[in-house]
Order: C-alpha cells, then sequence, then structure tokens
C-alpha cells in the first residue's frame, strides 16, 4: 500500500550553514542587519510587500528571500515560487549571484533552513529551474517511509528512457545514501533501480518487480505479467492468464527466462498450484487450437463447482480457431468436456446460459437466440439482479441495444427479462435507466446512495457541450450542493471542460488540486506534497508566460501544456490514493472514537435488557460517525450540511444492528432488516441531527473532548422527536430480525442469546409483545476494541475433529498425527505434494493449543524464502465397510480456519504469547535460530542468533499471513465439504491447497506407544 511519511529532520549543519548562523538570529536584530547592509527600501520591501517577486526582477526577489528565510519566521512556500519565478533557462545562476553579492551570504547555504525535503526542493529549483525526476524519486524515497504513489507515477513517466534520470540521480543522489546498482530485467544496471529495492522494503513483492520492469521496458510485458501475478503470496489469476494468452509461447518463455534466469515452465510447476497450475502450464504446452476445450476440461474436473473465472476468461480470449475446435468437440461429444453440466464440477444453470450465448452452442433457439438477448446473456445477465446490473451498467452500443429493445414494451428482450426482474426493478429501468440524461442525473443525485453512479453517467454519457451546459444548469447546481463535498469535488474533476486554452486549464487544474489537498487525511501524505510540487511548478510557468500582460510564445504553451499534463496525472493518481488511505483510516477513526452501548448486568437473557439500550446506541454511532468522518475528510465534509446528516443516518442504523447483530447472529439479519432501519432512520435523523450539528458535533469536530458525548447520548436519545421517529421503526426492525431468524432455523441453532430470548418469551407472538413493551434499562459506554479477548483457555471447548485408539486420548492421536505430518515436511515434502521444508514450527499460542497447526519455510538460493500454513485434520478411517467420514475446516468466530480473518488473529495471539506461554516462547526462539540460520546463509558470515531480534521474529510472523495455506488429511477421508471450504478460500485470493497422506489410526497409535515406552 502506498503510505505517507515523516518529514525528515533537518540536516547537520555544514561550515555555510554555521557562518550563516553567526547572524543574529532575533527578528529585530535581522531587520537591524538587513537595515545597515541593504538600506530601510530592504526593510520596507520585506515587511509590506505582499506579492512575489515578478520574472526579472532579480534585486528584489534576492531581498524577498532574505525576508522569508532570515529576516522574519520561514515562509516555505513563498520562496519556492520566489525561486521558481525567476527560472532562466539562459542563466539559472543569476538570482543566486544576486542574493550572495546583495547580502554577503550564501543563498545556497540560507536554503538550509527550510530543512528536509523542502531545502531539496528549494536548491533544485535554484539549480535547474524545476523538480528534476531524480529529485522526485529521491523526495519519494529517502525519508521514514515511501511514497510509492510518486514513485509509480515517476517511474512510468521516464521507464525506457531513462538514461538522463539515472545519470542525474547517480551524480546527485549516488554519494548521499545509494551507491548500489539493481540489474533491471531487461539486463541493465540502475542506479534509481537499486535505490527502490533498498526502500522500498514495506511494499509488496508484486509492486517492486513491477516497478522494476517498468523502469526497464516503459511498461511490463507479458513475462513480467507472469512474475508479478504469482510472486505474491497468493496468485493474481487475472493478470497471469492475460499474460499467458497475450503471446506467443515461445516468445513468453524465451523473455521470461532471459530475465528471470529461470525456465518458466519450473517456475510456474513451483509457484502455482491445482488448477491454476494445470490450466498455466498447458497454454504453454499445448497446442493454441485446444486451449478452450482444455481450460473447460480442467476448471469442471472438481468435486464443487466450476472455476467459472477460468471458463469466461478463456472465452474472452478465444480465437476463430478456438472457437471451431471447440464446437466440433461438442459434436462429437468428447470426453474432455463430459462435466460441463455434471453435478459435481460442472457449471451453474446461469454460467451455463452465458457461456452458449458467449459461444453459440447449447440453447440458443427461441427467444434465447435474439441477438440482444443474446448478448444480455453473454454479459451475465442470467438472473434478475445480474440483468438488472448489466443494464443499469451498460454504455456505449450495447446501451443503445438495450434501450431500443427495452422501449419497445414487447419482444424478446422483455419476454425473457421481465419474469425474472422484480416491481422496482422494472420501475428503476424507466426512472434512471432507459430515459434521457438529465432524467437519470435528476434520479440519482436526488435518491441517496448513487454517487458512483453519477459519475459513471458524466463519464459515460456526457459530451464536452453536455459538460458545459450542466457547469451552468441551475437544477444541476442546486443537486449538486446538496450532495456530499467529497462527491461534489469528484463530479467537478469530472466536469472539466475539453476545450480550455493552455492558461486556462492551469487555472482549473490549481482550484483543483487546493480543493483535494486542502485538509484531511491525504493533505499531510507525501503524495499530497508531489501533487503540489507538480501544481507550482505548472503556477509558476503560467505566470512566468503572462507577466506583464504579454502574450505566451508558442514555446512557453507548450511548457504550459507539457506541466498541466503531469499535474493532471499527479491529481488523478493522489485521489485514487487518498480515497483508498481514507477508506483505511476511516475503519482505524470508527474504532477509535466509536462508542458501544452495552447492556448492564442485570440478566444475562434477559430482552427488555438485551434490546432497551438500542436507542442510545444508535445515537452514540451517529454522533461517532459523524466526528470520525470529519476527521478523515477535513475540509471536505461539511459537519452541518448534508455531509453530516448522511453519517448521522448511516451511524444510527450501524449502531442499532451492532447491538442486536450479536443476539441474533450476524448472519441471520435479512437484508429487509437493514432497509427498515435505514427508512425509520431517514425519517427521524434529520430532525435529530439538526439539533446534534449545533451542539454537540460541532465542539466534538473542533477536536472538543468526546467526554461528553455521554451525556449528549442521554439528551438527545431521549428527545420526543427521535423517540417517536427512529425508535418505533427500529422496533419494527429488530422484530422482523428476531422473526427471520427464529423462522430460518430451529430455535435451538440460534446464538445463545437469541434462542434465550425467545425460549424466555414462549413464542414469537409473545416475544413481540414484550419488545412492545420493553422498559428502561441501565447502560454503559466503552470503547470497542479491535479483537476481543479469547475465552480462558480452561474453559476453551477442542474442536472434535480427530478420533483415537481406546489407549489413547483424541488429542493425543491428533497431537501424534501432526508430529507424523511434521516428520514428512522435512523428509519427502509429503511425497512431493510441496517442496520439502527446510524449517518446520508449531504455531501453538495457548494451553489448548489453538492456532496454526505448522509453519513451513522453504529457502531459496537467491536468499528468498516462501512461507506455508499447514492445518492438519485427521479421522479415523472407516470400519466394516461404513462410509468415509468427512472434515471440514473449523469455522469459529474470525472465520473459517486459514482464512484472512483467523490467520491474522492466530499470528497475533502468537506474538502475544510468546512472553508467558512456554510453547510460543519456543516457537520465537526456533523462529530467530531459522531468520538468523538464513541471514547467515545469505550473507556468508558466522551464524548468530543474537543478530535477530524479537522484533525481527515479529516482522516475519507478520508477514506470514500471506504464506501458502495446505491442509493435510489421511487418504481415507471424503474431502468433499473440505473442498468446498478450500474453493472459498481461493476465490478470497488465498492461495490454498490439500494434501494427503496414507497413514491409519492403527499405525498413529503405534507410533505414540513407542514414544511413550508402553
Amino acid at each position: 500500500m502506498e503510505t505517507s511519511r515523516a518529514r525528515r529532520p533537518a540536516r547537520p549543519p555544514t561550515p555555510q550553514t554555521q557562518r550563516a548562523a553567526a547572524t543574529p538570529n532575533a527578528p529585530a536584530s535581522r531587520l537591524a542587519w538587513l537595515q545597515r547592509t541593504a538600506g530601510n527600501s530592504a526593510v520596507t520591501a520585506v515587511i509590506q510587500r505582499d506579492g512575489d517577486a515578478a520574472p526579472g526582477r532579480l534585486d528584489q526577489a534576492a531581498s524577498d528571500l532574505y525576508g522569508w528565510l532570515v529576516a522574519n519566521a520561514v515562509n516555505t512556500e513563498r520562496v519556492l515560487h520566489t525561486i521558481l519565478l525567476q527560472k532562466d533557462p539562459s542563466d539559472q545562476g543569476k538570482l543566486r549571484r544576486a542574493y550572495d553579492e546583495k547580502f554577503t551570504r550564501s543563498l545556497v547555504a540560507d536554503l538550509e533552513r527550510l530543512g528536509g525535503n523542502d531545502t531539496i526542493r528549494a536548491q533544485a529549483y535554484l539549480q535547474h529551474g524545476t523538480l528534476r525526476d531524480a529529485d522526485k524519486i529521491y523526495i519519494a524515497i529517502h525519508g521514514a517511509l515511501t511514497d510509492e504513489t510518486t514513485v509509480v507515477r515517476v517511474v512510468a513517466s521516464i521507464g525506457g528512457q531513462c538514461a538522463k534520470a539515472e545519470e542525474d540521480f547517480r551524480t546527485t543522489y549516488g554519494p548521499k545514501g545509494y551507491p548500489t546498482d539493481y540489474v533491471l530485467p531487461n539486463g541493465e544496471s540502475s542506479r534509481i533501480g537499486g535505490a527502490l529495492m533498498a526502500e522500498m522494503l514495506s511494499a509488496t513483492f508484486a509492486t517492486r518487480f513491477r516497478t522494476a520492469a517498468v523502469l526497464a521496458y516503459g511498461k511490463t510485458r507479458p513475462a513480467d505479467d507472469v512474475k508479478i501475478a504469482t510472486v505474491a503470496g497468493f496468485n493474481d489469476q487475472a493478470l497471469l492468464f492475460t499474460a499467458l494468452q497475450s503471446q506467443d509461447p515461445k516468445t513468453l518463455s524465451s523473455e521470461f527466462a532471459a530475465s528471470y534466469k529461470e525456465p518458466l515452465v519450473d517456475y510456474l510447476t513451483r509457484e502455482t498450484s491445482l488448477h491454476t497450475k494445470k490450466r498455466a502450464l498447458m497454454l504453454l504446452q499445448e497446442p493454441n487450437d485446444q486451449r478452450l476445450i482444455r481450460t473447460l476440461e480442467i476448471a469442471t474436473d472438481g468435486y464443487t463447482t466450476a472455476d467459472a473465472d477460468f471458463i469466461f476468461d478463456a472465452v474472452a480470449h478465444a480465437d476463430a480457431a478456438q472457437l471451431a475446435a471447440f464446437k466440433k468437440a461438442v459434436e462429437n461429444k468428447d470426453p474432455r468436456l463430459r462435466n460441463m453440466d455434471a453435478t459435481f464440477g460442472g457449471m451453474s444453470k446461469e454460467e451455463r446460459s452465458r457461456f452458449d450465448a458467449l459461444v453459440g452452442v447449447g440453447a440458443n433457439g427461441g427467444i434465447l437466440g435474439d441477438p440482444v438477448v443474446v448478448k444480455l446473456r453473454g454479459l451475465g445477465g442470467t438472473n434478475g439482479d445480474a440483468i438488472f446490473d448489466v443494464l443499469r451498467n451498460s454504455s456505449g452500443v450495447d446501451y443503445l441495444a438495450f434501450k431500443a429493445a427495452h422501449d419497445a414494451d414487447t419482444g424478446p428482450l422483455h419476454q425473457y427479462m421481465d419474469p425474472m426482474l422484480t416491481a422496482p426493478q422494472k420501475g428503476w429501468l424507466r426512472s434512471y435507466v432507459f430515459t434521457d440524461l438529465r432524467s437519470r442525473l435528476q434520479f440519482v443525485m436526488t435518491n441517496p446512495g448513487h454517487d458512483e453512479y453519477i459519475l459513471f453517467l458524466l463519464a459515460s454519457f456526457t459530451t464536452a457541450n453536455d459538460r458545459r451546459q450542466l457547469a451552468t444548469d441551475a437544477s444541476f447546481g442546486a443537486n449538486l450542493a446538496n450532495l456530499s463535498t467529497a462527491t461534489k469535488n469528484k463530479i467537478l474533476l469530472q466536469l472539466e471542460p475539453s476545450s480550455l486554452t493552455p492558461q486556462e486549464r492551469a487555472v482549473w487544474l490549481d482550484a483543483a488540486v487546493k480543493r483535494e489537498t486542502a485538509t484531511g487525511v491525504g493533505s499531510v501524505t507525501a503524495a499530497g506534497a508531489a501533487l503540489e510540487d507538480e501544481n507550482r511548478e505548472l503556477q509558476a510557468a503560467k505566470e512566468r508566460a503572462t507577466a506583464g500582460g504579454k502574450q505566451p510564445t508558442a514555446e512557453e504553451q507548450a511548457e504550459i501544456d507539457r506541466l498541466a499534463s503531469r499535474t493532471a496525472t499527479a491529481l488523478t493518481m493522489f485521489v485514487q490514493y487518498r480515497d483508498q488511505l481514507e477508506a483505511a483510516v476511516s475503519t482505524a477513526v470508527d474504532i477509535a472514537v466509536g462508542l458501544l452501548l452495552t447492556v448492564g448486568s442485570g440478566g444475562a437473557a434477559a430482552p427488555e435488557l438485551v434490546l432497551a439500550a438500542i436507542a442510545r446506541a444508535a445515537v452514540a454511532s451517529a454522533m461517532a460517525k459523524v466526528v470520525s468522518r470529519k476527521l478523515v475528510l477535513g475540509d471536505r465534509f461539511d459537519v452541518v450540511g448534508a455531509d453530516g446528516a448522511a453519517a448521522f443516518v448511516t451511524g444510527a442504523v450501524d449502531g442499532a444492528l451492532n447491538v442486536v447483530g450479536p443476539a441474533l447472529g450476524k448472519n441471520l439479519l435479512p437484508a429487509s432488516v437493514h432497509e427498515m432501519a435505514e427508512a425509520s432512520a431517514r425519517s427521524a435523523g434529520p430532525k435529530s441531527f439538526t439539533q446534534f450539528a449545533a451542539t454537540t458535533g460541532a465542539k466534538m469536530t473542533e477536536n472538543a473532548a468526546t467526554s461528553g458525548i455521554s451525556s449528549a447520548v442521554e439528551t438527545l436519545s431521549q428527545d420526543k422527536t427521535w423517540a417517536d421517529g427512529f425508535d418505533q421503526g427500529m422496533r419494527a426492525a429488530i422484530v422482523s430480525a428476531a422473526t427471520g431468524a427464529a423462522t430460518g432455523a430451529a430455535v435451538g441453532a440460534l446464538p445463545g442469546s437469541a434462542a434465550a430470548m425467545v425460549a424466555m418469551a414462549g413464542s414469537l407472538e409473545q416475544f413481540e409483545e414484550i419488545i412492545a413493551q420493553f422498559p428502561e434499562a441501565a447502560f454503559t459506554l466503552e470503547k470497542v476494541t479491535l479483537t476481543p479477548p479469547l475465552p480462558d483457555a480452561s474453559v476453551q471447548q477442542i474442536p472434535v475433529q480427530r478420533v483415537g485408539d481406546p489407549k489413547f486420548s483424541n488429542k493425543e492421536i491428533g497431537d501424534e498425527f501432526e508430529r507424523y505430518v511434521d516428520e514428512r515436511l522435512w523428509k519427502d515434502g509429503l511425497g512431493g505434494q510441496v517442496p520439502k521444508m527446510n524449517f518446520v514450527i508449531s504455531g501453538e499460542h495457548n494451553i489448548a493449543g489453538n492456532g496454526i497447526d505448522r509453519i513451513g519455510v522453504v529457502m531459496h538460493a537467491d536468499g528468498t524464502m516462501t512461507v506455508y500454513h499447514f492445518e492438519m485434520k485427521f479421522r479415523s478411517e472407516p470400519a466394516g465397510g461404513a462410509a468415509n467420514p468427512s472434515t471440514k475446516l473449523g469455522e469459529p468466530a474470525r472465520g473459517t480456519q486459514l482464512g484472512h480473518d483467523w490467520t491474522q488473529g492466530a499470528l497475533t495471539d502468537l506474538v502475544n504469547a510468546s512472553s508467558s506461554h512456554p510453547p510460543a516462547m519456543a516457537v520465537f526462539d526456533a523462529t530467530r535460530a531459522m531468520l538468523a540460520k538464513a541471514k547467515s546463509a545469505a550473507s556468508g558470515k558466522p551464524f548468530d542468533i543474537e543478530s535477530v531480534t524479537h522484533a525481527n521474529v515479529r516482522e516475519f510472523l507478520a508477514a506470514s499471513l500471506n504464506a501458502k495455506r495446505v491442509v493435510v488429511v489421511p487418504l481415507h477421508v471424503d474431502t468433499r465439504q473440505l473442498l468446498r471450504q478450500i474453493v472459498d478460500l481461493i476465490k478470497s485470493n488465498l492461495d490454498v491447497s490439500l494434501a494427503t497422506v496414507n497413514v491409519t489410526k492403527a499405525e498413529l497409535a503405534a507410533r505414540r506407544a513407542k514414544r511413550a515406552g508402553k
């Protein structure tokens, strides 16, 4: 992820700065010194003048610089702007000489007063008149953290033609801590590459390889994309298969081997698994016309559903030869296609319909054969929701075809889709999809929840003339004013006129940059500062070109155009980065300031206690949501306007459902509950919010202490407007939630608190009556925690997942199975199913044995390592002809075992237990030894465990969150249920596979007895 950086401290004093420091520094002394050396006019100019010196006014510029650097408090932006205004390619040293001669001191030395990156900027402006690409890269990487957004942007601008930037970087910054080159994929040595690889340690391997490839070639080649797609802890299948199908296999393999020093087939064999491996190798090794057939065979050769992503990717890349071969295979009933419609491994009905429409086989007669219906099915429109989404998001010629068929009111399209669409969906198609642009915009701008769709409409359906008219349209402007500030800013970016002169575009970009970087978390990032760098040079160029009212020359127009394009690119990338950052920070801020009402201890399952605090929870959450959004977005969030009201309503719904959800079971809350909750919140929210915004909200968002929220919650939750609106609506929502949960499954299967509430009431009807009459109850406010504490180990239930010999407990046999697998991992990699491990350690973090069963590490010759997480599941072999026992991954509160959240929790618990739990302490020591050995092998230095700290171990464990996952089971186990879970994990971008071992309960018992001496 791209990250912001702390500003670097000022550099140590140099002889020049020490000499400058000898000059009196107090403001009064500085002014007196200036008066003695330059006269009263200089003092007057420094104190009174507001504007910066015009281009060519060197004497005035020198006095200004002295004023902002020495005589007064440092004003960084005025200094940088002044230097840029005096840019003169014919003699870039004139300003420096004028300053040095006038004040008998060094301007270069005085610029050190700016400190950190600002000194680098100013000195680059002074010497070169611009920030060179080498300067931008150095600023982006040399501080505490790396600004990856700027690195990616600058590398893309110089990639493939970076000789000048390489020489500049080598000469200027090589002596400042970057003496090492990096060999790029094209074989060339790069000092910029060496610096990037040294500084981008927190970046993903994929980002680092992508950066090197772009630096070498200007863009990534298919060979580079294969590496990028497979170098992380999981495979980027979309990127991998696009690369493998975009170039001749021989050329692709040759280029990969030349750049990455390994045969491509060998590399993919090691770095991919399961169906991904089969298809990847097939694309390299088998004839082109067989690709679609073989992909279908591979994608449907499983125990769950077909790999639909593989299938539709193959169809998208299929050429005429592949389609012809496939149709012939269908006619000949080729056995490789036998599983297309199979119960296990086959396509679903919707997937098959889409496939038939795309390929031209199967059921394509009648209305299904209509060209518009075929197009709709081919885009995924095979059920009601999918049909609506395809039509809603269509554009270009597809939209025109769909609209014409829809407006006909009858015909094949309506015959196909009407039975599958709901009444609201049919209404929406008429109200904001298949109507004129102004009506579409009017609907989505006045009905909440369509922010991204507004941008889609403006991007896909407006011409330059449309955008000009919208910019002056009163109705559009009124609707725009009622949207959130952040959305409003995005729309203004979208409405950029296309017929601006270079000077007008510079003015437009200046306003846009200032809007987007004014406040909020993005404004304090290095990416924001880099955007300001680009805009600063653009604005200075415009001022130089139009100074004194003159018309810009052709050369000056071209420079403004070039700088405007750079600024526009930087703005686009910054907005994307800023939105991602704000989403991440927003979650953290929600947790930091979010308040959740918890029930008093008057009775663990009493429904009146559980439900009485809902209104207060809603109010607290609503207030917290407003505060958190303001903290994150800054001036791009209007507390007392539409932004605040929307956040207030959203927070109210979240607060209420967060109280009820744990009782009813998160997954049992039907969508209708959320809809009812939102409707009731909207009915009361705006009026209640007005009170909050005028009092508590304004104070809290001005950094007042949040301790006053408790009394504000009490006051507002008792407000009649709130109670009559929100309470009544939420009461119906909660009843619906309880009813839906209880009727969707047996009451006994509900979470404990929900089952107890229903059981206590006696029936759902009586439960509803209790809710309608529930009394007031005590409540408290407390902070939300990221990771709730685990139950005491003594009461944790060890999952029933292993069956043992009567002589030994289930857990003993299970432990023996783990030891058996452990030995096989060291010895032969489970018979070649995984690489032979160089290190295997336990991930146990508590007395109950919870955690990752084993963490394995494979060391590679180049010093890198691949980490594996192993989960072992044992079941005894069946007796007397019984069916094979099934097994599956556990599904505790943190999610499925080996899933992202479960793994993150297990690693966190392991780290936290390393100071108290002996097994966890042993894991830490073993990991330290492993890392020390790896470090010794890579450096050639003697083994030294003290060279590896506990912090290094924590970093290693945190990084292993993206490890390859392997579930190991006995050969006799029925794995169908387990495979379904593995497929779900793979779909969440995790690299998970299954391995089997041929071992029985008797063999494990014998091993256990031998070790125990029995």
